[in-house]
């Protein structure tokens, strides 16, 4: 994960210790890509994006179905070790360590973009900057997963608010992984209110409560689907 402020540092560190270690695609990543990749497009064609990819265990399932992979993140730790599994694993997978707002990819070159929270780590304004970068990159008619965390997780109310949505110091829930950005409806309204730019396909809000083993944590995300314009 990402840039703003000290969380590409912050992700470093964790990285650094063998933290945040997942060998599984998330459930929702797997559909967004089975669900809006190009059906007329043979699957080497089809290129994808993951931005904050950490260890890559969404992109292995992408190049593992044919797709073209490619990652981005801040933390040169975790693009080492994604390389290293990479390689072990027989598979192809472009990887750049860099800043999420400034995207060292050329214009129209993707069809879908993958944000498993990675964008969220940021302050609402470095976002909306980052979302414009995933624009630009994207082909027209390409689609954006996006998937901040919501303003209704339990850990929005659980740090000391910043500016840009921010909050730091959380001491339960997303503990440890430095600020995180929570945003609501109006928020993502606003971010993709340019028509000639954006369309929203999706806007989910997945919540989750597990009454066995802390009832009153709140685990909320969102799942939006946009389209960039196709003229």
């Amino acid at each position: 994960m990402n840039e703003g402020h000290n969380s590409a540092e912050c992700w470093d560190e964790i990285y650094q210790q063998g933290l945040q270690f997942n060998s599984y695609p998330f459930d929702f990543v797997v559909s967004f890509i089975f669900n809006n990749r190009p059906m007329d497009t043979a699957a080497e064609n089809i290129r994808v994006l993951e931005v904050g990819c950490g260890y890559c265990n969404n992109l292995f399932f992408v190049a593992e179905n044919g797709m073209a992979a490619y990652g981005i993140d801040g933390s040169g730790t975790a693009i080492d070790k994604a390389r290293e599994l990479a390689e072990a694993k027989g598979l192809t997978v472009g990887l750049e360590v860099g800043d999420l707002r400034e995207l060292p990819y050329e214009e129209n070159y993707f069809d879908l973009i993958i944000d498993r929270s990675a964008i969220g780590q940021n302050p609402l304004e470095d976002q909306r900057m980052i979302l414009a970068e995933c624009n630009r990159v994207l082909k027209p008619g390409g689609r954006l997963l996006y998937s901040p965390y919501t303003d209704s997780h339990s850990s929005a109310r659980d740090g000391k608010l910043m500016k840009g949505n921010f909050v730091d110091g959380i001491e339960s829930g997303l503990k440890d992984v430095g600020p995180v950005g929570f945003v609501g409806w109006l928020d993502i309204r606003e971010s993709f209110n340019n028509s000639e730019k954006w369309q929203i396909l999706q806007a989910v809000r997945r919540e989750e409560l597990d009454f066995v083993r802390a009832s009153t944590e709140c685990f909320g995300i969102w799942c939006i689907v946009a389209e960039k314009a196709r003229s």
